[in-house]
């Protein structure tokens, strides 16, 4: 649904994640909606298809709640599981994105939460850049670095206060990202 990001399409510019780490390009931040939406979907109940969290863990959403999306390579795909229609209604204002999931009580409604479990961490490296700009013994850091991360992510479907399920719903890798330094020679 969100198509091409261009210029021509809408998109402006703003933070990506690329492969070599944070630049700046067009339509950086549509993932916060598709993040917004998944999480919605997921209190909803409904049923995930498809969805792929980032390279790097994002600031937005807890860890393993992300969604990204790319186009023509990388979807957020979610099926109605519900007996009756749903609707999806979503607003954008001062830099918020909001997304509900409204529809019918079904006859035996389901108290749905989320826990996570932080398997392992990965630590940064410091990657070093000599700067001939920069005067001597001075440093100025041009990426920050991040930790990376294993996380599992559990639903927990209770009735009347009784766990019935307890489903992995992802297990989500995120890698550190590299901490580049430049320093003056």
């Amino acid at each position: 649904m969100v198509g091409e990001r261009t210029i021509a399409s809408g998109y402006k510019e703003a933070s990506i994640y690329t492969t070599k780490g944070i630049e700046y390009g067009v339509g950086g931040g549509v993932c916060q909606v598709s993040s917004t939406l998944y999480n919605a979907v997921l209190k909803a109940n409904l049923d995930i298809i498809e969805r792929k969290s980032h390279r790097y863990s994002v600031p937005y959403v807890p860890l393993g709640y992300d969604a990204t999306v790319s186009y023509g390579s990388i979807d957020f795909k979610f099926k109605n599981s519900r007996k009756y229609p749903i609707k999806l209604q979503a607003f954008a204002k001062n830099g918020i994105v909001s997304i509900s999931v409204i529809g019918m009580n079904e006859n035996i409604e389901y108290d749905i939460s989320f826990s996570s479990e932080q398997v392992y961490t990965i630590p940064f490296e410091t990657k070093y850049i000599y700067d001939k700009s920069l005067s001597s013994g001075s440093q100025v850091i041009a990426q920050k670095g991040a930790t990376g991360y294993k996380i599992d992510n559990y639903k927990i479907v209770k009735l009347d206060n009784s766990i019935i399920s307890k489903t992995l719903i992802s297990s989500d890798t995120y890698s550190p990202l590299t901490q580049i330094v430049r320093i003056g020679k």
